[in-house]
């Protein structure tokens, strides 16, 4: 199992940024997963594609944003990302993007599917304060945290995603001209440690619900042309079948059968006819039991 662990570098002229410096102490490996770490610029449309790209190369099957929150007094794993920026100040390159949407075909909105109430509760296991935030501003924290959900809903469905807020460093707090809270690094680092405990318990390691049969397709292309996952539903449609007569050397008749699927939905995104045409491996859940269990009490009470 592979988690992407990515970090903002310093901004607002400050000359760290305490998420960069406690992902540096992160473990490598947090039981089961594997963590693939990553310095993200602090760039408006830089910074998504940064991860976007990583994500393609290493295909996690979870990605972790951490940035850092000013003010705030705990960690805190964050509930939806808006389709804005709107920006306070300057990123790093000199953009300031004022009421603009990340993405022009993407939702209103992106819910994280990571699991931030029991990565709160792990978090405050080990002694750490934490709590789910609801908003994740409108710079670029917010921006990558979209930009990541906005990934994973076109194409990678299976993968689990989500951003988490951190506090100032106390070297941060020092010469502010009115007092703010702080956590150190080793403590930062050892909220992300339990935060990504609590994803491997609920997510990557949750089994799946039994009895339970797949039915799996695969494009026919070569591997790195796929492009991914795509848990699904059955296309509506049916089969169509053709004979074709042949006569064999001893002029008796036979027949060859074939035929060709009709899809009755072509335009329909959630199916596995779509998925395998669109290079995507299709994952049917499917069932052997064809009781229709919804008619059974209609049934005995007309009978």
């Amino acid at each position: 199992m592979k988690l992407l662990l990515t970090a903002f570098d310093p901004f607002g002229g400050s000359p760290i940024n305490p998420a960069l410096e406690a992902v540096k102490l992160v473990a490598d490996k947090i039981g089961d997963v594997e963590i693939v770490k990553l310095e993200v610029p602090t760039v408006f449309g830089k910074s998504v594609a940064t991860v976007a790209a990583k994500m393609a190369e290493v295909k996690p099957d979870a990605v972790l944003c951490i940035g850092q929150a000013g003010g705030r007094y705990d960690l805190t794993p964050e509930r939806v990302a808006i389709n804005l920026d709107d920006a306070r100040i300057q990123d790093n390159e000199g953009q300031q993007p004022i009421d603009v949407a990340i993405f022009e075909d993407g939702a209103p909105a992106y819910f994280s599917n990571l699991p931030i109430k029991a990565m709160v509760a792990k978090i405050r296991e080990v002694g750490l304060p934490a709590s789910v935030s609801n908003t994740a501003g409108t710079f670029v924290c917010n921006h990558l945290m979209y930009g990541v959900l906005y990934h994973i809903a076109k194409s990678y469905p299976g993968v689990k995603g989500g951003f988490m807020h951190v506090p100032f460093v106390p070297s941060q707090t020092v010469n502010r001209p009115t007092p703010a809270p702080s956590m150190c690094e080793q403590d930062i680092a050892r909220g992300i440690e339990a935060a990504i405990a609590a994803i491997a318990e609920k997510v990557l390691n949750s089994e799946l619900p039994r009895p339970l049969a797949l039915n799996v397709n695969i494009p026919k292309l070569p591997l790195e042309q796929i492009k991914g996952l795509k848990v699904c539903r059955q296309t509506r449609g049916f089969w169509r079948d053709h004979f074709f007569k042949h006569t064999d050397p001893h002029g008796r008749d036979y027949y060859w059968l074939t035929g060709g699927f009709e899809n009755f939905e072509p335009e329909a995104e959630d199916t596995d006819e779509w998925a395998l045409a669109n290079g995507y491996v299709a994952v049917v859940p499917v069932q052997v039991d064809l009781t229709a269990y919804n008619q059974i009490d209609i049934l005995s009470k007309t009978l």
